[in-house]
């Protein structure tokens, strides 16, 4: 199943460059139909399994070709929305004469084979921290925006229509990341003016590939990338404005994640351009496979859990380290922190009630199954992984 959703995803990625799968879908198999479903919907992929679907010859009077359709419709009306969005944002951004960079999806999307494909469920804008405050005002003044919460690198906010925006004024949390951080506090210097609009900003190719290179670690470190991200991979190395690999493989080694880059790219390969992993490197690929198709798009409970116990040393010590959370995330969640790290204890308090809720408990219950069940070898199995790719 893991191979033909790969394949029904390169056939839609990679066309025209790729032939038709050679093992088309047996479409009258509906526990194969429900299970690729299942995993497309995992990674936000519902729409292109479904169009890759309709080529191999879905029925219309299937029960799945109505669903297919509606996941078709609705990433077509999402871009639309964030497209949208997206042009008024830059219309106040551009009005306030501040320099910004549109991120991720939003930079990546012109180079897939038809927009709509590269689905996200936010706008991702870099803008310079000083200009912070004077955005803000204008967002939530006229533009309508609300503003959400505060993070370690960026601020949320919702527009009036409903789409979720992303304000970042870095790149990625200097505590968790501190040997990435200084390529990555160097952004504005790798940007290019947009001939149209002197205020828009532009990633050169190498940092953009550098960016999303440490943007997949940071998910990779928390219990998954995704499919998309490694979909990206592939558009940036074969779609997008070719890499002068003197220029990217310095940021590289200098960030740390030269040897995850290096492995990505093999199996972005093996996914998509029909690359085959030597005998002896097959296991580590197989087992990134596992761990990315199986993680979704945030990663799965269960890799975090082992990746938890691992940070941590054991699954006392981890357990303990999720009750008492550090005052480097509670100061996120407790902004008043900042000002009074004497309130500690009491924000400390607060949260343990917060936990106590039924959804919060919930998801708890479920990390604590998922800690429970690991076995030792599978701890064991996941460190080997992450050595070898360069991350612990």
């Amino acid at each position: 199943m893991e191979q033909q959703l790969l394949s029904l995803i390169r056939s839609e990625l990679c066309a025209p460059e790729t032939d038709p799968p050679q093992n088309p879908i047996d479409l009258t198999d509906n526990d194969l139909l429900t299970r690729l479903y299942t995993a497309a919907q995992k990674h936000d992929l519902t729409h292109i399994v479904g169009a890759a679907l309709m080529k191999q010859g879905l029925a219309r009077d299937s029960a799945w070709y109505p669903i297919y359709r509606r996941a078709r419709i609705a990433s077509i009306t999402r871009y639309e929305q964030l497209h949208a969005e997206l042009g008024q944002l830059c219309t106040v951004l551009t009005s306030l004469g501040v320099p910004y960079i549109p991120l991720k999806g939003s930079a990546l999307r012109p180079y897939y084979p038809y927009p709509e494909m590269r689905t996200s469920c936010d706008i991702d804008i870099l803008i310079r921290q000083d200009d912070l405050a004077r955005i803000t005002d204008a967002l939530t003044g006229n533009a309508g925006y609300r503003r959400l919460r505060a993070g370690s690198h960026d601020v949320q906010f919702i527009a009036p229509s409903g789409v979720l925006l992303e304000l970042h004024f870095t790149l990625i949390d200097e505590e968790s990341y501190p040997q990435m951080q200084p390529m990555l506090s160097r952004v504005w210097e790798y940007t290019v003016s947009d001939s149209e609009n002197s205020c828009q900003r532009t990633l050169t190719p190498e940092f953009a590939y550098f960016y999303h290179i440490a943007h997949m670690v940071k998910h990779y470190e928390y219990g998954g990338c995704g499919i998309r991200t490694v979909m990206d991979l592939w558009v940036y190395l074969h779609r997008a404005a070719p890499l002068d690999r003197a220029i990217l493989d310095p940021m590289l080694e200098e960030a740390g994640i030269a040897v995850f880059e290096s492995h990505m790219r093999t199996l972005c390969g093996i996914w998509f351009s029909d690359e085959q992993p030597t005998p002896e490197s097959a296991p580590l690929y197989r087992m990134m496979q596992e761990y990315i198709l199986t993680g979704g798009i945030y990663g799965s409970v269960k890799n975090r859990m082992a990746l938890g116990r691992l940070q941590t040393g054991g699954k006392l010590r981890y357990l303990l380290s999720r009750l008492f959370a550090p005052y480097s995330r509670l100061k996120y969640e407790y902004p008043i922190l900042q000002k009074h790290r004497l309130l500690l204890p009491f924000c400390q308090i607060h949260r343990w009630f917060r936990l106590l809720s039924r959804r919060t408990a919930g998801r708890i219950a479920n990390e604590l199954a998922a800690t429970q069940a690991l076995t030792a070898d599978e701890t064991s199995a996941m460190a080997d992984m992450l050595h070898t790719l360069g991350l612990r």
